[in-house]
């Protein structure tokens, strides 16, 4: 148990790190998306 719970960090740890360097483009996309699905149409170009 006290393996998986050092791997469950580890991939916690993982997530974390990719996420955080991976912040800007998940906003790129996310605004992308929201544009592409009409929902800011106030500000397209």
């Amino acid at each position: 148990m006290e393996e998986k719970t050092i791997e469950d960090k580890d991939i916690k740890a993982e997530i974390l790190k990719c996420l955080n360097e991976m912040g800007t483009n998940v906003k790129s996309i996310l605004l992308f998306g929201s544009r592409a699905t009409g929902k800011y149409d106030k500000y397209s170009d």
